[in-house]
């Protein structure tokens, strides 16, 4: 999969077999092709300032962008002690290496975005349905319940992670509740309430 690199600076040198680098040395450049990229690379010997840096930032976090640094020569570290990157690629790393932390990083970074599109369609999922879910963890403890649940049971979320349905239900409920848990995870059955 070939991806689009925005770089800030001079001198990079990525692989071309996986990159489509744009590079700038204008500020409002980068910020501006951050927003369509895969991978936001810095030249660390660049003398940048805190504004800009927090602006990066701020920027990469909007549109959730991987940042990695460039590091071609000595570099001040205290520059970037405030940056947001997840990587450093060196001009002396061999092509296979600087295209093995490429792919890792946007790999991992698209695994991230999907698993977040995932968590939000869980979310989804428990406000707006109409049956009511509770998810259990293996000791049959609350993780997470849908929001009918959470109306019906009168008490926030919060206060029903973590707790077993003997901290929740009334006792004699609770303990059928339990019985059927343990089925379901020691058994490995389906248990129809």
């Amino acid at each position: 999969m070939r991806c689009e690199v925005i770089y800030f600076g001079d001198n990079i040198v990525l692989v071309d077999e996986v990159c489509s680098v744009f590079t700038t040395t204008e500020d409002a450049k980068f910020i501006d092709k951050i927003k369509n990229a895969d991978l936001a690379i810095v030249n660390a010997n660049l003398k940048l300032s805190n504004k800009f840096i927090e602006l990066m930032n701020s920027t990469i976090e909007e549109y959730q962008v991987p940042l990695m640094l460039y590091i071609d020569s000595d570099y001040n570290s205290k520059s970037f002690c405030n940056c947001n990157y997840t990587g450093v690629l060196r001009a002396d790393d061999s092509k296979e290496m600087v295209e093995g932390l490429i792919n890792n990083v946007i790999n991992n970074h698209h695994r991230s975005v999907e698993l977040l599109k995932d968590s939000d369609l869980l979310d989804l999922f428990l406000k707006y349905n109409m049956s009511y879910v509770f998810f259990k963890d293996e000791n049959a403890k609350v993780i997470k319940l849908s929001d009918n649940f959470i109306d019906l049971l009168g008490i926030t979320a919060e206060s029903a992670i973590g707790k077993n349905m003997m901290e929740i239900f009334p006792s004699d409920l609770a303990k059928s509740m339990v019985e059927d848990d343990l089925r379901i995870l020691h058994n490995d059955e389906s248990v129809e309430v």
